[in-house]
């Protein structure tokens, strides 16, 4: 699969993706997936952002990703297009 058009990939880079959380950790945002939602899961934190990562259109890069976030504590959902 290729990316489409309407997705400029070279805008997006590693050190973007690391400002972007470092900056929503410090304004007290946590990251959750979309299970959180469902019936019976713990109650959502007051602030939150719910990370989606579409792996089909760049593939080579959702296991740096996985790191990046695992390292720092992040959780996000896999989406397959």
């Amino acid at each position: 699969m290729t990316t489409p058009p309407q997705f400029v990939l070279s805008l997006l880079s590693r050190q973007l993706y690391l400002e972007f959380r470092a900056k929503a950790k410090s304004k007290d945002f946590a990251f959750v997936r979309f299970r959180d939602f469902l019936p019976g899961a713990a109650p959502l934190p007051r602030r939150y952002i719910v990370l989606r990562h579409d792996i089909d259109f760049s593939p080579n890069y959702s296991l740096e990703m996985a790191e990046l976030e695992r390292e720092r504590g992040i959780s996000s959902t896999p989406q397959r297009c």
